[in-house]
């Protein structure tokens, strides 16, 4: 079980690994990059191969749900 972390590392917030990220989890990159811009984040809810995607509070519902705005 990953521990709980109450903001994103440094580390995570590497915009080169993004990419790889969004096509995996068919979130569009633009989402993905307006979360980290935002400055507002939670634990992160989605956790990939490549460690956890940090994603705002407003979004966090859409992403369980498995469906995103565009």
């Amino acid at each position: 079980m990953p521990r709980k972390l109450t903001h994103p590392p440094k580390s995570h917030l590497d915009h080169a690994s993004l990419p790889d990220a969004s096509r995996m989890l068919d979130v569009p990159g633009s989402v993905i990059m307006a979360a980290l811009d935002s400055g507002r984040f939670l634990t992160p809810r989605l956790w990939t191969n490549k460690g956890p995607v940090w994603i705002r509070a407003d979004l966090a519902d859409w992403v369980a749900a498995g469906s995103f705005p565009r």
